[in-house]
């Protein structure tokens, strides 16, 4: 892998000699020079990054054979991978939290009433495209929250 286009989608291959590498993404946050300078100490080359200063993406590559010889120092690389999807999905509970409480609230205390009181053809198309929409617009935002989260459990378990 040479590239990855600027949205992260595409990646870019050169042919060369076979070899088993692997792969490894780490979110940096903004930077976070304690877990690429942990990366490049471990032995690992970075392959991609994005270009974003305040969301890094960071694809680092590694043959096999080296993985096997520096067992114990990827074991810090892996704490310090789970330490920073921590931070994101706490990042993520934050922002979006309030959001989701905001639709929710709106939701709850006044449409939903009003469609359970007057019935769901007496409202104007604007109110019933708002009735249809808002939950999965509340679902889409806490779906937003939760993935990061169940990414972090899934790695803490393995």
């Amino acid at each position: 892998m040479v590239e990855v286009s600027k949205r992260g989608l595409t990646f870019y291959f050169e042919e060369a000699d076979p070899a088993r590498c692997t792969f490894s993404v780490a979110y940096e946050g903004r930077g976070d020079i304690h877990l690429y300078l942990a990366h490049k100490n471990t032995g690992w080359e970075q392959a991609a990054a994005t270009g974003s200063s305040r969301q890094q993406w960071t694809i680092w590559r590694k043959s096999d054979f080296e993985i096997e010889e520096n067992h114990d120092e990827n074991t810090d690389v892996a704490e310090l991978k789970q330490h920073a999807i921590k931070r994101m999905a706490i990042f993520f509970s934050l922002i979006l939290t309030p959001a989701l409480i905001i639709f929710s609230s709106n939701f709850f205390t006044s449409m939903l009433p009003d469609v359970l009181e007057n019935g769901y053809l007496s409202l104007s198309i604007l109110e019933r495209f708002n009735v249809t929409v808002y939950p999965f617009i509340m679902l889409g935002i806490l779906n937003m929250i939760l993935r990061p989260w169940m990414y972090y459990f899934r790695l803490e378990g393995s």
